[in-house]
């Protein structure tokens, strides 16, 4: 298996978000491509299931992308 280390920089906000830097997403998205052409057989079908799964998982939950965070949380 050949392996490539890629690093980059990326800066967080004060809500500990970040925007993944373009030369990575580049390749992540040759890494994909590559991956879909070498490797076919592993491509799965998100089926109702799956579906049904995550939104028991996460279905109720909601939040605000722009309120504050909970100063435990800062």
């Amino acid at each position: 298996m050949n392996i490539t280390l890629l690093e980059t920089e990326s800066t967080l906000t004060d809500r500990y978000q970040t925007t993944v830097p373009e030369s990575v997403i580049s390749h992540f998205l040759s890494f994909l491509s590559n991956a879909i052409v070498t490797h076919p057989e592993r491509i799965q079908v998100l089926d109702e299931s799956w579906v049904k799964d995550l939104q028991f998982l996460v279905g109720g939950v909601q939040f605000d992308l722009d309120a504050a965070l909970p100063e435990d949380e800062v």
